[in-house]
């Protein structure tokens, strides 16, 4: 685990907004927790994939115990009725993870969502079923091209990942403004990488780089007329040689589950590149 907090929990992006609506708290060895609350809801950061403690790897048990207490008086002082806490994936920081679920599940925390994120490892062999390597195989033959897009690209990366979700009936939770907002304030975080069949865009994703191990693939879509070439394989068979050789630990894939229920067929495409699962835990107390 980094030193550093994860992107989504450091400062920058959790005021990004401002302050105003933002609850903190700060405990002892750099430990916090960050809230929004809505109503008699205290949630920890509802508009961003996960939010819950941070920690460290010399964070200890009593740390999180302390700071919790001062959540819990706060909510009792503010007639609280429920306290939401969405916690990151397992494997970014399992240590630390099995740390925060024994002390929720001791304070009478309960799990709300067991969501399922897929994880491609970068320390071993990317394990493609055969239908991909057939993908990747016909994408070299069509001289398809991988490249890291600038922002001048991304309205039709966007409108890939528009008629993308729209056919599988998706939602789609980011603007266009949005994406432009996020790739100008955090430009060392946000990355737009894309397949091009001559100058033609026919595949893109947005991908966040977590810290210094981890790549988050974000969002992506293709073009609808390049289904059965896969165009989206090709890409994200080179974006593991990306990350690999900038010596990242894994591609975070997303989770496949929606509050819990797992999407079966999102679930199969995301095994098809040889992920692993892990747990991403959504804990919550009625009080």
């Amino acid at each position: 685990m980094s030193s550093a907090p994860f992107f989504f929990q450091q400062p920058d992006f959790i005021f990004r907004n401002g302050k105003a609506d933002i609850i903190s708290f700060k405990g002892l060895n750099d430990t916090s927790i960050h809230f929004t609350q809505i109503g008699q809801l205290l949630l920890s950061s509802p508009r961003s994939p996960f939010g819950s403690f941070v920690v460290s790897e010399t964070t200890d048990k009593k740390s999180v115990e302390e700071l919790l207490e001062q959540v819990l008086l706060y909510v009792k002082a503010h007639d609280i009725e429920l306290i939401e806490i969405k916690c990151y994936p397992e494997i970014y920081a399992p240590q630390q993870a099995s740390i925060v679920s024994n002390i929720l599940d001791e304070a009478g925390f309960s799990i709300e969502y067991r969501d399922v994120t897929q994880v491609i490892l970068l320390n071993e062999n990317l394990n493609l079923y055969s239908d991909r390597k057939r993908m990747i195989k016909g994408s070299i033959e069509h001289l398809f091209e991988f490249k890291e897009l600038n922002l001048g690209s991304l309205p039709e990366a966007y409108d890939l990942f528009l008629k993308s979700r729209h056919s599988k009936g998706y939602p789609v939770t980011m603007s266009l403004k949005d994406f432009f907002d996020e790739f100008s304030r955090f430009p060392m975080h946000y990355k737009l990488f894309g397949v091009l069949d001559r100058d033609r865009l026919i595949a893109a994703s947005v991908v966040i780089l977590i810290n210094d191990e981890i790549i988050y693939y974000f969002f992506s879509g293709d073009d609808l007329d390049y289904r059965k070439q896969s165009p989206t394989t090709y890409l994200v068979y080179n974006l593991y040689q990306f990350a690999k050789k900038a010596n990242f630990k894994f591609i975070d894939m997303g989770i496949s589950t929606d509050k819990g229920i797992l999407n079966q067929g999102l679930y199969n495409f995301k095994k098809s590149f040889g992920t692993v699962d892990s747990l991403k835990l959504t804990f919550i107390k009625n009080v």
